[in-house]
């Protein structure tokens, strides 16, 4: 016998202990997988779902935040708003997500985030929406 074998007192056969561990590189009841992330499970259920929140979040961060730059110029125009009062008020908007964040990122932990980010779709695109109407800077902040 050698260092890496063990006679089984079941049968009296001769077992190698490499069979008893996983191979190296390997992670143990997952078939496949590298632990280095040389590999990853493509089996995964819930691929679709982290891609489709991948997307929305982008799709999300572009209409509520990015476009800000791109929107300054005609909302200055428009609401006769300095590009400072402008940039004010998007300041006072991430602070209050900010504030917000805390609180609500308890509730998630304790309830699950599918009530969370619903509801921060619906009230993002009533924001666009709200934020498309305002006459004023004041009314555009509001539906920041």
């Amino acid at each position: 016998m050698t260092p890496d074998t063990h006679a089984d007192t079941d049968t009296g056969a001769d077992t190698s202990a490499a069979q008893a561990r996983p191979a190296a590189g390997t992670t143990a009841g997952v078939p496949g997988q590298q632990v280095a992330g040389r590999s990853r499970r493509r089996d995964y259920p819930s691929w679709p779902m982290v891609w489709a929140l991948a997307v929305t979040e982008t799709v999300s961060y572009a209409a509520l935040f990015y476009c800000f730059a791109v929107m300054v110029v005609p909302m200055r125009a428009d609401l006769g708003a300095s590009t400072a009062q402008l940039s004010l008020a998007l300041t006072i908007g991430m602070a209050v997500n900010g504030a917000a964040a805390v609180p609500v990122g308890r509730w998630v932990d304790r309830h699950g985030a599918r009530w969370v980010m619903t509801g921060g779709s619906v009230l993002g695109a009533a924001s666009v929406v709200a934020w498309s109407r305002a006459a004023s800077l004041p009314q555009r902040s509001a539906g920041r």
